[in-house]
């Protein structure tokens, strides 16, 4: 089931719910931490078991309504019925989604609501798909993506696979909603979700190919497969392969594994001519980045800092 926000009778968002408690209200501790007045700082939470959704207020000052019945005690909830947190948050119920693990210490604020989402993973969805993290309707599927990083930096990527670094307090906008990108205090530090459960890809990478370079990627949880061909990019998979290779080899932590540096990846492509045009890997990994979104996979895999790259796998073959 969602919990659709609503604002004047406009849905703005979709908040998935599972067998896992949302909790809403005022505080940053929230799933989904909301900024009126009226709404406690542990409002209610909201859940789904035996396949009915549910809904208990949390000893609230102004109270939870459903179809404006104020509730005391958990509450079955259904497709259609409306929600009120106090006297101005209104939520509807309606579809399906899931839920993910703990916050980063950074949130999504609609600037036109005020509602906030915490971030829950090192990767932040944001559009129209139902298994985006930010659901906002009509938007295109993941039209952009939050990149967090484990030393506080975080980047905004877009459909078209370009990527920008981005600050707290710093607004983007996405399908025509504002959003700004808030910290819960100065000193982020961040929990980052297993990358086996989130990209797992065999990487199967040559130079010596049928027609020269090329690299296979498998995803087989969803049994698809593609195979990238063209001489540089399959080079710059086969340069940064081998550099998570070797990084498992010497024991390095999977969370650190695979960085190489522009240079090295450039001279590794074009030779030392490479280090000439820094343009040019990202230009390279841009048009990666796009062909490897049509095959169907998560482009944001490839991994870009500053100055470095490296692929987020499960596992890599070099032959």
């Amino acid at each position: 089931m969602d919990l659709q926000v609503v604002r004047d009778g406009v849905i703005l968002h979709a908040i998935p719910l599972s067998e896992q408690p949302l909790y809403l209200g005022r505080g940053p501790e929230n799933d989904v931490v909301i900024t009126e007045q009226t709404v406690s700082s542990n409002h209610a939470s909201a859940w789904v078991e035996g396949g009915q959704a549910w809904i208990k207020d949390l000893g609230s000052r102004n109270g939870t309504f459903v179809n404006d019945v104020r509730i005391q005690n958990p509450t079955p909830i259904n497709y259609g019925d409306s929600i009120r947190l106090g006297p101005d948050m209104e939520l509807r119920v309606h579809g399906d989604g899931a839920s993910a693990g703990p916050p980063l210490g950074l949130l999504v604020e609609d600037t036109s609501s005020g509602v906030r989402f915490p971030l829950r993973s090192d990767r932040f969805t944001i559009g129209g798909g139902e298994h985006d993290s930010l659901r906002i309707p009509h938007a295109p599927v993941q039209a952009a993506t939050l990149l967090a990083f484990a030393d506080g930096e975080v980047y905004i990527g877009d459909e078209d696979g370009e990527e920008r670094p981005i600050q707290p307090g710093q607004t983007f906008t996405v399908a025509g909603r504002v959003l700004k990108l808030l910290a819960l205090a100065p000193t982020y530090t961040a929990t980052i979700e297993a990358e086996p459960a989130r990209y797992p890809y065999t990487l199967k990478v040559t130079l010596d190919g049928v027609a020269g370079p090329e690299a296979m990627i498998y995803d087989d949880t969803r049994d698809i497969a593609h195979r990238v061909d063209a001489e540089n990019r399959a080079i710059l998979l086969y340069v940064l392969g081998k550099q998570w290779l070797e990084d498992r080899d010497t024991g390095l932590p999977r969370p650190e594994r695979g960085w190489c540096s522009d240079a090295d990846v450039s001279v590794g492509i074009w030779g030392k001519r490479g280090t000439a045009d820094a343009n040019a890997l990202h230009v390279l990994t841009h048009r990666l980045r796009r062909e490897l979104k049509k095959a169907g996979f998560d482009p944001w895999f490839i991994e870009k800092r500053r100055r470095a790259l490296r692929v987020r796998v499960k596992s890599v073959e070099v032959a």
